[in-house]
Parts: C-alpha cells; structure tokens; sequence
C-alpha cells in the first residue's frame, strides 16, 4: 500500500482532480493525478501516474503545451 504524502484538490467546472503525492513500499516517490468527471448517472475515473524520475521530462512537456495552448488564444475547436 502507497503511502500519502501530500493531496490536493481542484474543482473545474464539472471535473475534479485530485493531485496525490505518495511513496511506494520500496520508498518510490510519484505524483498520482485522478480525474473524475460525470458520465451519465455514473463518475468516470482516468489515472495518470508519474514517477520521480520522469517528473522533469513530465514538467517540460506539460510546459511547453500550456505555452503553446496560451499563445493560441480563443477557443478553437479541433
């Protein structure tokens, strides 16, 4: 069982996120990022996991969409 180092919320519009700082067993830090939204009379649930050593890679990229998606303004659909 992983161990919770630090959780936080974000409420958008009919989404949540939880953001979950844990540890591994074997002392393996990892972020664990949930969304769950409304599906119908149901909640969907997606998972991302990122671990330690891949958080850099994760951030830059991360970074680098949000810049782009900034710099596009508006709301284009695609």
């Amino acid at each position: 069982m992983a161990e919770e180092i630090l959780t936080r919320s974000l409420k958008c519009g009919k989404r949540l996120y939880h953001f979950n700082l844990k540890r591994t067993s074997g002392g393996n830090k990892y972020i664990d990022i949930v969304e769950i939204r409304p599906q119908g009379d149901t909640k969907e649930k997606d998972r991302i996991v990122i671990f330690e050593d891949h958080i850099e890679e994760f951030l830059n990229t991360l970074k680098e969409m949000a810049t782009n998606l900034l710099q596009l303004g508006g709301s284009e659909k695609t």
